[in-house]
């Protein structure tokens, strides 16, 4: 079990890297601030929750 929690992790944390990198190309091509406003705190937020889960697991 604990090794299928690790793998969800990475999986989040695959993903959560992939919407920074999007959202960094936003930034760069000046596409759309608003949506930057909107995304960057979620991504914060998804961030921070990965990094407790990951905790949590080494912690098991």
């Amino acid at each position: 079990m604990k090794e299928e929690l690790q793998q969800n992790i990475d999986a989040i944390v695959n993903s959560v890297q992939y919407l920074k990198d999007v959202n960094d190309l936003f930034i760069k091509e000046h596409v759309n601030v608003a949506l930057y406003d909107i995304l960057a705190p979620m991504l914060e937020n998804i961030d921070h929750c990965t990094h407790n889960l990951q905790a949590m697991i080494r912690s098991a």
